[in-house]
């Protein structure tokens, strides 16, 4: 590496850095937002004025073209940019899998309303950049319209369409795009939630495999505790996208909602000064609350129900996962074959109620799981 090449490695990790520090409240957005539609422009202008060459070996052709539009390090300034305003787009539409505090910090270093002003600021040049020659370019971009959901967005979509012959993977962003623009609907069209959803559930469903194969003591306790992980990501993310989407002004919480979903509880110091310390929900209270919280935001009039079978097994299925984190004796961590099917149950349960209020991905993580359930093969130990 010489030393050009080493300086703009230098320049560009620490353009990175200041923009995770701006997601993070900890590095004024704006300024990182206006830098990265300079580097979103980055040599994409001369583009035009040289003709499309095939490339081999991408350092090679940098070595040789270090100016080239074209070439890596190029490519890399306009691509690092479109990812970062998807990220920056994704957190001002409530679609963040970040934490609550983070989220918390990204809306508290940006005055109310301005999310607007920066999404008007954006929107010229990402229409311009749909027609980048960098494929991962335009698809991140594709992806930043489709979250913003505007209906003037579709017409450059559609001649996107009409362009675009590199693979399938830009023009089936494109059709989703171009659906949710004229629906004036703002979508994650990389279905980050479901993604989360499944690695959750992927390892409840190892877990019973693991189980089915060979039923020991050990395994029977992972499943629960992988049960109980799960349930508890996905109330997570729940949360992080009901604070979101107030914090984004789309509705209002009470000040004793907004502590709960928090997790804050305030008390004094002994010099007499407020301060804020952690505050532990029960699982299950958690549990209602969110749903409950989650229904009346998105206007749902669905509801989980608590009167039956399904959380019944839940209770009994959390006293069980609580039995063996906190053991008290040898024998509190027996996991017995009937407390293996009732957190079964408990999880059905779960998915169903989460599902009625979310449907992505209800059918490959359902379906995934109830095929674990059905595995048989089964050693006795």
């Amino acid at each position: 590496m010489d030393r050009a090449q080493l300086e703009r490695s230098i320049q560009q990790s620490q353009t990175r850095a200041r923009r995770e520090d701006s997601l993070r409240g900890r590095f004024p957005l704006e300024s990182a937002v206006a830098e990265a539609i300079e580097d979103l422009r980055y040599r994409r202008q001369s583009i035009f004025e040289t003709p499309p060459v095939q490339i081999r070996d991408d350092r090679e052709f940098e070595d040789a073209n270090p100016e080239h539009p074209e070439a890596i390090s190029n490519r890399m300034v306009r691509i690092d940019a479109s990812e970062y305003l998807y990220n920056v787009v994704r957190h001002l539409k409530g679609h963040s899998l970040g934490t609550v505090e983070e989220i918390v910090d990204f809306f508290r270093s940006i005055p109310r309303n301005r999310h607007l002003q920066i999404e008007e600021r954006i929107i010229p040049d990402l229409h311009d950049a749909l027609f980048d020659r960098d494929a991962a370019v335009r698809l991140n971009v594709v992806e930043i319209l489709a979250l913003l959901g505007r209906v003037e967005s579709v017409r450059f979509l559609e001649q996107l369409s009409e362009s675009e012959d590199e693979g399938t993977l830009i023009p089936a962003a494109v059709t989703k795009a171009i659906d949710g623009c004229r629906n004036a609907k703002s979508e994650d069209i990389r279905n980050q939630l479901p993604a989360a959803r499944e690695i959750l559930n992927a390892d409840v469903v190892d877990c019973l495999i693991r189980l089915k194969r060979t039923d020991s003591q050990v395994h029977r306790r992972n499943f629960v505790r992988a049960v109980f992980a799960a349930i508890e990501g996905f109330v997570s993310v729940m949360k992080a996208e009901i604070i979101e989407q107030s914090y984004a002004g789309r509705f209002a919480l009470s000040r004793s909602e907004k502590a709960v979903l928090l997790e804050e509880a305030y008390d004094l110091n002994d010099t007499g000064n407020a301060r804020v310390r952690p505050f532990f929900l029960p699982t299950a209270k958690n549990v209602r609350f969110v749903f409950a919280l989650f229904a009346r935001v998105h206007e749902l009039s669905t509801n989980a129900d608590y009167s039956g079978h399904g959380w019944k097994s839940f209770r009994q299925a959390l006293d069980v996962r609580n039995r063996i984190t906190h053991p008290k004796a040898s024998a509190d961590l027996s996991v017995s074959k009937s407390e293996i099917v009732f957190t079964e149950q408990a999880y059905v349960w779960f998915l169903d109620a989460t599902f009625s209020l979310n449907p992505d991905g209800k059918d490959e993580i359902s379906g995934l799981f109830n095929q674990a359930r059905q595995f048989n093969q089964i050693v006795e130990v």
